[in-house]
């Protein structure tokens, strides 16, 4: 699996341990990257694909714990977020709804927030639904739990308060 600076791959929100529960560290993690994607600049667009697992090993566990046969593609390990939904004992879109209203519960900016749920869609691909999270830049840079934070390749990093100046600058270039 190939993750770049503006593209994040995760295999869902759920642990892949027993019991099955919500991930909050890895939401966590994920809003923050959302928040570092949304710092790269007003002409840049990032994506949060949820539904991709990173690794054999990852799919794996799906597949046993959730009944799931991945569809694999170019190097990616579609298992999909439905299979989340299940063990919510939801239906897609209420889960859909629930994951937006767990991005503007306050983690990420208001309006950043209100951005990345607007643009979110579920996807079919190959059979799975795939919740992908468009993230663009506003006019200005966020900041997550007082942290200004960038993408680095793959990374999200914390932006030294005497480097704020470069992002700034992102948003003030013409």
């Amino acid at each position: 699996m190939i993750e770049q600076q503006l593209v994040e791959c995760k295999q869902g929100l759920y642990t892949l341990t027993m019991p099955r529960q919500f991930d909050e560290a890895s939401f966590v993690k994920i809003c923050r990257t959302m928040t570092a994607m949304a710092n790269a600049g007003p002409q840049s667009a990032g994506y949060v694909i949820l539904g991709i697992a990173d690794s054999d090993a990852d799919t794996g566990r799906i597949s046993t714990f959730d009944g799931v046969t991945p569809h694999f593609y170019r190097g990616f390990r579609i298992v999909g977020i439905d299979r989340e939904a299940r063990i919510e004992r939801a239906d897609l879109n209420d889960y859909w709804h629930w994951i937006g209203q767990k991005l503007t519960s306050g983690m990420l900016e208001r309006e950043l927030a209100a951005q990345i749920t607007a643009a979110g869609r579920i996807i079919s691909y190959y059979g799975k639904a795939v919740g992908l999270f468009r993230v663009q830049a506003g006019s200005k840079p966020f900041f997550y739990e007082g942290e200004l934070v960038e993408r680095i390749g793959s990374e999200t990093r914390v932006v030294e308060k005497s480097d704020y100046m470069r992002i700034f600058q992102r948003f003030t270039a013409n």
